[in-house]
């Protein structure tokens, strides 16, 4: 019973994380999970990693037309991670 519902819970939390990140940042949402992916193979410190796709979202959000604070971008940045680690 108790797998049963850290199943379910883990399910909701990551659901919720998604339409958290989607409402940060919107039609972005895919992009930045895919940026962050590609960071992850890379050599860089974990630092330098974050600075990099940070760059790269703010200057798509940009390009996009969609202004988005730095604190949000972040906020997502990190709301993708956790999303892809499992989400809880």
């Amino acid at each position: 019973m108790v797998k049963i519902f850290q199943a379910l819970l883990s399910r909701f939390f990551k659901a919720f994380l998604q339409a958290f990140l989607n409402h940060l940042v919107g039609s972005l949402a895919p992009t930045l999970i895919q940026l962050i992916q590609d960071a992850s193979q890379s050599d860089l410190t974990n630092e330098e990693k974050r600075n990099q796709v940070f760059q790269q979202a703010k200057t798509l959000a940009i390009t996009a037309g969609k202004d988005i604070r730095d604190s949000s971008l972040n906020l997502a940045i990190e709301t993708a991670v956790k999303i892809l680690k499992g989400g809880a």
